[in-house]
């Protein structure tokens, strides 16, 4: 993911990445783990992480297969099986649940930080956008923060590394880039299902966008040609939204 011969970016990108591990845990420990889990959609999750662990613990790793196939999981069914392996992982109480939200938050502002960096060939657009993401309250937030063990959070990560999948593919321009974005959109819709909607609309009308540019300005054939080749990757990425999504339902 880094450049060459950019050392500095990843030490300063690591050092803080360890600070806030330092603050993440420190915090848990002082105002969280000894208090029980508030709000009806963390407990349930919890529940229902835990269950799985323990069934895991007694089945073994085959009823994985069982929990991504079962009915009734209307918010996403990757979840509660991605808190139940972190726990079987480091072990202890919700912490290990809760760890999700930090490597996912971690992993938005490595992604935006690169991104920036690369689109805009100076690191001084990276730090400013590392900047932009810490100085929002999102992460922090009582409902879906940090802290709280629902998809709320990794949704918003997922979005935001989607966003940056699509800079970097040109807005659809590259194929393999654009390949990507539908992955993470994949995974976004199995951690939180309601995203579909979104992922849907904004794909939709960028293709929508793409067929009237090509359109007015046919005469210009690179620029016509550039927007078929846009309007191909986006259908792709939907034809593999709408699979998820048809999977999903059927399940």
């Amino acid at each position: 993911m880094f450049l060459k011969n950019n050392y500095f970016d990843r030490s300063v990108l690591l050092m803080l990445i360890a600070l806030e591990a330092l603050l993440f845990y420190t915090f848990y420990y002082r105002e969280i783990a000894w208090y029980p889990p508030q709000y009806f959609d963390q407990t349930a999750f919890l529940t229902e992480s835990y269950r799985l662990q323990e069934r895991i613990h007694e089945d073994g790793l085959g009823v994985l297969w069982m929990a991504m196939t079962r009915q009734g999981a209307p918010n996403g069914w990757l979840l509660h099986i991605e808190g139940a392996l972190s726990g079987l992982f480091f072990g202890g109480g919700r912490l290990p649940q809760l760890l999700i939200n930090f490597l996912a938050f971690a992993t938005l502002q490595m992604v935006a930080f690169v991104t920036a960096r690369a689109i805009w060939a100076s690191r001084i657009y990276g730090y400013m956008v590392l900047g932009l993401i810490l100085c929002l309250t999102t992460a922090w937030i009582p409902q879906g923060g940090l802290f709280d063990f629902r998809a709320d959070l990794l949704a918003y990560c997922l979005y935001g590394i989607w966003a940056c999948a699509i800079l970097r593919s040109k807005l659809f321009l590259d194929r393999r880039w654009a390949i990507g974005c539908s992955l993470i959109c994949a995974f976004l819709v199995a951690n939180r299902f309601l995203t579909i909607v979104y992922l849907l609309g904004v794909s939709a009308g960028f293709a929508g966008v793409c067929v009237l540019v090509g359109l007015l300005w046919r005469t210009d054939g690179d620029l016509a040609d550039r927007m078929r080749r846009r309007f191909f990757n986006i259908c792709l990425s939907l034809c593999v939204i709408s699979r998820h999504h048809s999977a999903n339902a059927d399940s």
